[in-house]
Protein backbone atom coordinates (compact mmCIF):
# COMPACT_ATOMS: atom_id res chain seq x y z
CA UNK A 1 0.00 0.00 0.00
CA UNK A 2 1.35 3.28 -0.72
CA UNK A 3 2.18 5.38 2.38
CA UNK A 4 2.73 9.31 3.06
CA UNK A 5 5.78 10.37 4.73
CA UNK A 6 4.48 13.17 6.67
CA UNK A 7 8.11 13.97 8.14
CA UNK A 8 9.90 13.86 4.87
CA UNK A 9 7.17 14.98 2.27
CA UNK A 10 7.17 12.04 -0.09
CA UNK A 11 4.60 10.51 -1.89
CA UNK A 12 5.13 6.63 -2.21
CA UNK A 13 3.82 6.32 -5.98
CA UNK A 14 2.74 1.66 -6.50
CA UNK A 15 -0.94 1.63 -7.43
CA UNK A 16 -3.03 3.77 -8.81
CA UNK A 17 -6.10 3.05 -7.64
CA UNK A 18 -4.82 3.54 -3.86
CA UNK A 19 -3.36 7.24 -4.70
CA UNK A 20 -6.82 8.02 -6.31
CA UNK A 21 -8.56 6.78 -3.12
CA UNK A 22 -5.60 8.73 -0.92
CA UNK A 23 -6.46 12.35 -2.70
CA UNK A 24 -10.40 11.20 -2.69
CA UNK A 25 -10.13 11.45 1.25
CA UNK A 26 -7.53 14.09 1.39
CA UNK A 27 -10.18 16.39 -0.48
CA UNK A 28 -12.99 14.81 1.37
CA UNK A 29 -11.37 16.34 4.27
CA UNK A 30 -10.84 20.10 3.49
CA UNK A 31 -13.71 22.02 4.59
CA UNK A 32 -16.21 24.71 3.63
CA UNK A 33 -14.23 27.41 4.65
CA UNK A 34 -10.95 25.77 3.30
CA UNK A 35 -12.70 25.55 -0.13
CA UNK A 36 -13.83 29.50 0.22
CA UNK A 37 -10.27 30.14 1.05
CA UNK A 38 -8.26 28.35 -1.63
CA UNK A 39 -10.75 30.16 -4.31
CA UNK A 40 -10.17 33.48 -3.52
CA UNK A 41 -6.07 32.79 -3.34
CA UNK A 42 -6.55 30.93 -6.62
CA UNK A 43 -8.83 33.84 -7.96
CA UNK A 44 -5.74 36.54 -7.08
CA UNK A 45 -3.07 34.34 -8.34
CA UNK A 46 -5.15 34.44 -11.33
CA UNK A 47 -5.40 38.14 -11.62
CA UNK A 48 -1.82 38.77 -10.62
CA UNK A 49 -0.74 36.41 -12.86
CA UNK A 50 -2.95 37.09 -15.87
CA UNK A 51 -4.75 40.22 -15.67
CA UNK A 52 -2.53 42.99 -14.05
CA UNK A 53 -0.15 42.84 -16.74
CA UNK A 54 -2.99 44.26 -18.81
CA UNK A 55 -4.06 46.93 -16.08
CA UNK A 56 -0.58 48.20 -16.00
CA UNK A 57 0.07 48.15 -19.80
CA UNK A 58 -3.23 50.30 -20.02
CA UNK A 59 -2.42 52.58 -17.09
CA UNK A 60 -1.43 56.23 -18.71
CA UNK A 61 2.01 56.67 -16.53
CA UNK A 62 2.55 59.78 -18.27
CA UNK A 63 3.05 62.71 -15.68
CA UNK A 64 0.74 65.62 -16.26
CA UNK A 65 1.77 69.14 -16.63
CA UNK A 66 -0.29 70.77 -13.69
CA UNK A 67 1.18 74.76 -14.10
CA UNK A 68 0.07 75.66 -17.73
CA UNK A 69 -2.90 78.37 -18.21
CA UNK A 70 -5.17 78.10 -21.25
CA UNK A 71 -4.29 80.35 -23.92
CA UNK A 72 -7.34 82.31 -25.13
CA UNK A 73 -8.27 85.95 -23.65
CA UNK A 74 -8.51 85.98 -20.34
CA UNK A 75 -12.15 86.59 -18.68
CA UNK A 76 -13.82 85.24 -22.37
CA UNK A 77 -15.92 82.31 -22.02
CA UNK A 78 -14.32 79.89 -24.91
CA UNK A 79 -13.98 76.21 -25.54
CA UNK A 80 -11.21 73.16 -25.93
CA UNK A 81 -11.74 69.86 -27.47
CA UNK A 82 -9.52 66.76 -26.90
CA UNK A 83 -10.66 64.18 -29.68
CA UNK A 84 -7.63 63.15 -32.03
CA UNK A 85 -7.82 59.95 -34.65
CA UNK A 86 -5.68 57.39 -35.41
CA UNK A 87 -5.88 58.34 -38.79
CA UNK A 88 -6.73 62.34 -38.74
CA UNK A 89 -7.54 64.71 -36.29
CA UNK A 90 -11.40 65.46 -35.20
CA UNK A 91 -11.94 61.76 -37.06
CA UNK A 92 -12.46 58.41 -35.87
CA UNK A 93 -11.37 56.21 -34.75
CA UNK A 94 -10.11 57.34 -31.34
CA UNK A 95 -6.24 57.38 -30.31
CA UNK A 96 -6.30 56.90 -26.57
CA UNK A 97 -3.01 57.75 -26.10
CA UNK A 98 -3.14 61.17 -27.87
CA UNK A 99 -3.20 64.27 -25.43
CA UNK A 100 -3.69 67.25 -27.16
CA UNK A 101 -5.81 70.35 -26.76
CA UNK A 102 -7.74 72.41 -29.55
CA UNK A 103 -8.95 75.86 -28.44
CA UNK A 104 -11.66 77.98 -29.50
CA UNK A 105 -10.96 81.19 -27.71
CA UNK A 106 -13.58 83.92 -27.83
CA UNK A 107 -12.76 87.71 -27.29
CA UNK A 108 -9.63 88.49 -29.58
CA UNK A 109 -7.08 86.47 -31.58
CA UNK A 110 -3.91 86.74 -29.49
CA UNK A 111 -2.38 83.16 -28.69
CA UNK A 112 -1.33 83.85 -24.72
CA UNK A 113 1.49 81.88 -23.31
CA UNK A 114 0.57 79.21 -20.97
CA UNK A 115 4.19 79.26 -19.16
CA UNK A 116 7.51 80.44 -19.58
CA UNK A 117 10.17 79.34 -21.76
CA UNK A 118 12.62 79.87 -24.51
CA UNK A 119 11.11 79.56 -28.33
CA UNK A 120 12.75 76.81 -30.05
CA UNK A 121 11.46 77.69 -33.35
CA UNK A 122 8.47 79.61 -34.93
CA UNK A 123 7.52 79.24 -38.35
CA UNK A 124 4.48 79.84 -40.94
CA UNK A 125 5.27 75.79 -41.72
CA UNK A 126 3.44 72.69 -41.09
CA UNK A 127 0.35 74.97 -40.49
CA UNK A 128 1.79 78.09 -38.26
CA UNK A 129 4.50 75.97 -36.07
CA UNK A 130 5.38 77.29 -32.57
CA UNK A 131 7.73 75.67 -30.29
CA UNK A 132 8.67 76.21 -26.81
CA UNK A 133 11.24 74.95 -24.69
CA UNK A 134 9.47 74.66 -20.97
CA UNK A 135 12.81 73.42 -18.74
CA UNK A 136 10.88 73.40 -15.58
CA UNK A 137 8.50 70.85 -16.76
CA UNK A 138 11.34 69.07 -19.06
CA UNK A 139 8.50 69.08 -21.74
CA UNK A 140 8.27 71.36 -25.37
CA UNK A 141 5.12 72.97 -25.48
CA UNK A 142 3.79 72.69 -29.64
CA UNK A 143 1.19 75.41 -30.59
CA UNK A 144 -0.38 74.89 -34.48
CA UNK A 145 -2.33 77.31 -36.60
CA UNK A 146 -0.87 80.28 -35.96
CA UNK A 147 -1.46 82.64 -38.82
CA UNK A 148 1.19 85.19 -37.90
CA UNK A 149 3.99 85.87 -34.70
CA UNK A 150 4.85 87.99 -32.83
CA UNK A 151 7.81 85.92 -31.68
CA UNK A 152 10.91 84.43 -32.83
CA UNK A 153 13.66 81.61 -32.27
CA UNK A 154 15.76 82.61 -29.22
CA UNK A 155 13.22 84.93 -27.46
CA UNK A 156 12.60 84.13 -23.83
CA UNK A 157 8.79 84.43 -23.13
CA UNK A 158 6.80 84.53 -20.11
CA UNK A 159 2.88 83.85 -18.70
CA UNK A 160 0.40 85.56 -20.63
CA UNK A 161 2.88 87.33 -23.59
CA UNK A 162 1.57 87.31 -26.88
CA UNK A 163 3.21 84.62 -29.01
CA UNK A 164 1.11 85.53 -31.81
CA UNK A 165 -2.92 85.61 -34.00
CA UNK A 166 -4.80 82.71 -34.59
CA UNK A 167 -7.78 82.31 -36.95
CA UNK A 168 -10.04 81.89 -33.54
CA UNK A 169 -10.70 78.36 -33.72
CA UNK A 170 -8.70 74.90 -33.72
CA UNK A 171 -5.59 76.32 -31.76
CA UNK A 172 -3.68 73.33 -31.02
CA UNK A 173 -1.64 73.02 -28.20
CA UNK A 174 0.52 69.76 -26.81
CA UNK A 175 3.14 69.25 -24.02
CA UNK A 176 5.67 66.55 -25.81
CA UNK A 177 8.38 64.59 -23.04
CA UNK A 178 11.93 66.27 -23.41
CA UNK A 179 13.43 68.73 -24.97
CA UNK A 180 12.56 70.56 -28.63
CA UNK A 181 15.29 69.49 -30.31
CA UNK A 182 14.15 66.21 -30.35
CA UNK A 183 10.83 66.50 -30.91
CA UNK A 184 11.48 66.54 -34.79
CA UNK A 185 9.45 69.89 -35.67
CA UNK A 186 6.54 67.15 -33.92
CA UNK A 187 6.58 64.38 -35.75
CA UNK A 188 4.74 61.24 -35.76
CA UNK A 189 7.30 60.15 -32.64
CA UNK A 190 6.52 63.09 -31.00
CA UNK A 191 3.02 62.23 -30.82
CA UNK A 192 3.88 58.98 -28.90
CA UNK A 193 5.25 61.14 -25.90
CA UNK A 194 2.25 64.04 -25.22
CA UNK A 195 1.86 64.51 -21.60
CA UNK A 196 -1.78 65.20 -20.08
CA UNK A 197 -1.94 68.91 -19.13
CA UNK A 198 -3.96 69.66 -16.46
CA UNK A 199 -5.05 73.43 -17.01
CA UNK A 200 -5.28 75.96 -14.26
CA UNK A 201 -8.85 76.51 -15.35
CA UNK A 202 -10.32 73.50 -14.75
CA UNK A 203 -7.84 71.75 -11.74
CA UNK A 204 -8.29 68.33 -13.50
CA UNK A 205 -7.14 66.02 -16.23
CA UNK A 206 -9.55 66.25 -19.21
CA UNK A 207 -11.20 63.18 -20.70
CA UNK A 208 -9.20 62.50 -24.22
CA UNK A 209 -12.52 61.97 -26.08
CA UNK A 210 -14.11 65.45 -25.79
CA UNK A 211 -15.37 65.86 -29.34
CA UNK A 212 -15.02 68.91 -31.27
CA UNK A 213 -18.55 68.71 -32.01
CA UNK A 214 -19.21 68.76 -27.85
CA UNK A 215 -16.16 71.32 -26.60
CA UNK A 216 -15.87 72.03 -23.32
CA UNK A 217 -16.70 75.43 -21.91
CA UNK A 218 -14.35 77.45 -19.56
CA UNK A 219 -13.33 81.03 -18.87
CA UNK A 220 -9.52 81.77 -19.52
CA UNK A 221 -7.65 82.73 -16.66
CA UNK A 222 -4.39 83.71 -18.34
CA UNK A 223 -2.80 86.51 -16.90
CA UNK A 224 -2.48 87.85 -20.52
CA UNK A 225 -1.50 91.70 -21.47
CA UNK A 226 2.58 91.65 -22.24
CA UNK A 227 4.28 91.24 -25.23
CA UNK A 228 7.91 89.35 -26.39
Amino acid sequence: MCQLFVSELQFCWRDDDQNRLFFSRMMNSISREDEVIMSKLLLVLFFMGVMLPYVEAGRDKREPVTNYYTPCAPGVKSSVSTFHGVNRDGQPPLDPNRRAYDFTCGGDKNAYSPTEGTIYVATPRYGGLLMIDDVLNDVCLVVLHLETFEVTGGDVVEVGMILGQHKGYDLHFVAVSGICENAGLYDVDARTRERPIIWVEFGYELPYDIPIEAPLPFVSQNPAGGEA
